[in-house]
């Protein structure tokens, strides 16, 4: 899964493209679809948009299958830091730009459906005047101005309603994981003793009880984040295992990647 923040992936098949495993069959999807989740398709009309935002995320746009804009703008950012580089190395570098951006945006478009549906799966709803709120905090501690913060919808090509979907599963997100820490088995005053015993030099300068205070809020960190981690791997596993995607768009979240 991605961050809290607001960070913010066709071509024929080709070097371009997303690289499809040797010997993969075409799935059986929608049409107009490139993956399905479960039995919800994603649509080459959503890919389409966001694409072109993680390319210029990633310092530009490219265009496959020349390259002859982004590798313009390539040789001239590399000259500013007094590189010559070769046409070979500037279309290598704008290749893999497109790959990655590619990547994202198909990691993107899962995790909105991964993480939507675990939500409807646990009964999680985000009020969508929460999310308008949220996106508004966010917006206040990233940009300092309002001026600033339309600069930046401009420059990404980044929409309202993108953004809102953003915050949207940022939201969905910290439920997630909260609830799954909430899960967790608090720590017991006998792990907390076995812990000071293993350890006595650890907290020798310190009183007993204050030290035992620090190991319970050391080991209930410890558990927090373990809870986390595995409830992110499970999650990861089931929906990968429910995910599909055309060979051209495949990732290693599509569970027949």
């Amino acid at each position: 899964m991605r961050t809290l923040s607001l960070l913010i992936a066709v071509t024929a098949l080709s070097v371009t493209a997303l690289a499809a495993p040797a010997g993969a069959q075409e799935p059986v999807l929608p049409p107009g679809a490139i993956a399905l989740v479960g039995s919800e398709p994603i649509p080459q009309a959503e890919f389409d948009h966001w694409l072109p935002i993680a390319l210029r995320e990633r310092r530009g746009v490219t265009d496959p299958p020349g390259y002859e804009g982004c590798i313009a703008a390539e040789r001239r950012f590399l000259r500013k830091k007094g590189r010559k580089p070769t046409k070979r190395e500037l279309r290598l570098r704008c290749e893999r730009r497109n790959v990655v951006a590619r990547e994202r945006t198909m990691a993107f478009l899962l995790e909105v459906r991964w993480l939507r549906q675990e939500a409807a799966a646990r009964q999680i709803t985000i009020a969508p005047e929460r999310v308008r709120r949220y996106l508004k905090e966010v917006r206040k501690l990233q940009f300092k101005s309002y001026s600033a913060y339309r600069r930046f919808l401009r420059k990404t090509g980044l929409t309202k309603a993108d953004l809102l979907v953003r915050a949207e599963l940022g939201l969905i997100q910290l439920r997630l994981l909260v609830a799954a820490v909430e899960a967790a088995k608090p720590v017991t005053a006998k792990e907390i003793k076995r812990f000071y015993a293993r350890h006595p030099r650890r907290y020798e300068d310190k009183p007993r009880a204050k030290a035992l205070r620090a190991i319970r809020k050391r080991l209930t960190g410890l558990r927090a984040a373990n809870a986390a981690m595995d409830y992110l791997r499970d999650f990861r596993s089931r929906y990968r295992g429910i995910t599909v995607c055309s060979p051209a768009y495949a990732t290693e979240d599509c569970g027949n990647a």
